[in-house]
């Protein structure tokens, strides 16, 4: 019986011992910054009349709950909401957002996104920005899905995060498994 307490006292102690060490761990370990996202690659390719840019047409479906980090892309990006409600936030850059039309046909003007604001966008609502910095998220409660076409430099990631504290940003390559360091 003695013999069980010491076993249990000194198995207890090394777990207490290596707490600090399992949160430092998981405390240093960057969080994925595209978990609950999927990307599709639809279409791609390199147009003549654009040298050194690929066209993409992608589909982006996001969790329920999920938030992508502030960051940019390598070139202009013309999203689409095609399910869900869609969320993002101006940090610097700007957009144009334009409204489903509304049940009588009649389109509603464009708003001008700036540095500070926030948005919802439902289905049928588009947005147009080139080098903004900004977030995404799934404001709904269902799956979120976005047609997105972008005119992106090759060479570059796709995502370019701001402000993760990782020394470089970190980047996301659509068609890759998850974000890499460039």
């Amino acid at each position: 019986m003695r013999r069980l307490l010491l076993m249990v006292t000194c198995l207890c102690g090394a777990l207490f011992a290596l707490a600090p060490a399992v949160h430092f761990a998981s405390a240093a370990a960057p969080k994925d910054p595209m978990a609950g996202t999927r990307i599709e690659v639809l279409s791609s390719g390199t147009p003549a009349a654009t040298s050194g840019r690929a066209l993409m047409l992608l589909r982006v479906t996001m969790d329920p709950g999920t938030v992508i980090p502030a960051h940019h892309h390598p070139g202009p990006v013309s999203l689409f909401v095609e399910q869900g409600k869609f969320g993002t936030q101006f940090f610097a850059g700007t957009g144009q957002v334009t409204r489903a039309a509304t049940s009588g046909g009649t389109p509603t003007p464009a708003i001008t996104l700036k540095t500070g604001n926030n948005i919802t966008m439902a289905p049928g609502d588009h947005l147009f920005y080139d080098g903004a910095v900004h977030t995404m998220r799934n404001d709904g409660k269902g799956e979120l899905v976005l047609l997105i076409a972008a005119l992106f430099d090759p060479n570059q990631p796709g995502f370019i995060w701001m402000g993760m504290g990782t020394g470089t940003p970190a980047a996301y390559t659509p068609g890759a498994d998850r974000p890499s360091t460039r």
